[in-house]
């Protein structure tokens, strides 16, 4: 009797539960395609790693012990010039190849900012330095940074909504920072640039978002 009445509840609930999933896998869906249609008319950030709490960590320790203060400091110009050298080559990959959207630059630490509501005075010029006139000009953006996603922790650069929360599928927000072969190299060389090339990346980010908004952005519900 009781295996019975398990069977019947099974059967009772089971709609119950799948058209949960429907609905929950449509508002997904609705989510993505106005965000895509969002970022089309807006501005995507490039929030670069500054490394700024290691640096100044390094900084720190040079000053309290002089023996090795001069290694300290040949590591933070190292840390910087490899920084530098990758978000400008980023840089340089998406002007050449990147149209879906405007883009701005700024470093992690002004996340809080922006988050307040600043859209100027956090942004970077070419050379990295903060350029005051830099204006935000659109309504919506979406921030790319960089970090690992999901439970393999393979670095990426990964969509953020405007709450710079990560922001999921269907949705595409998570792009593969580093080349297999590159990584694989890196076990004989641990200085190596384990990088896809970043005109690469940027075709890939390109490519899917144009493919992405063709088939769901700008519909009823944007």
């Amino acid at each position: 009797m009781r295996y019975i009445l398990y069977l019947l509840c099974i059967q009772l609930c089971f709609p119950l539960i799948s058209y949960a999933q429907d609905v929950s896998k449509r508002e997904r869906e609705i989510k993505s395609a106005k965000a895509i249609t969002e970022l089309r008319k807006g501005t995507l950030i490039i929030r670069f790693p500054s490394h700024r709490k290691k640096i100044e960590a390094l900084e720190k320790a040079a000053k309290s012990n002089p023996a090795k203060a001069a290694i300290i400091q040949a590591n933070i110009i190292d840390i910087v010039e490899t920084r530098d050298r990758e978000h400008k080559e980023l840089m340089a990959a998406l002007k050449a190849g990147y149209t879906f959207s405007k883009v701005l630059y700024m470093y992690d630490y002004e996340s809080t900012k922006l988050l307040d509501g600043e859209r100027k005075g956090i942004f970077l010029s070419d050379d990295l330095s903060s350029d005051p006139s830099v204006v935000m000009t659109t309504e919506h953006f979406y921030v790319l940074s960089f970090g690992s996603a999901g439970e393999s922790g393979v670095d990426a650069y990964i969509v953020h909504g405007p709450d710079l929360k990560e922001m999921s599928r269907p949705f595409p927000y998570y792009f593969k920072k580093n080349n297999f072969w590159k990584v694989l190299f890196s076990v004989v060389d641990s200085k190596s640039d384990t990088r896809a090339d970043p005109e690469k990346v940027v075709k890939r980010i390109q490519t899917s978002f144009e493919e992405y908004y063709r088939k769901h952005g700008a519909l009823e519900w944007q």
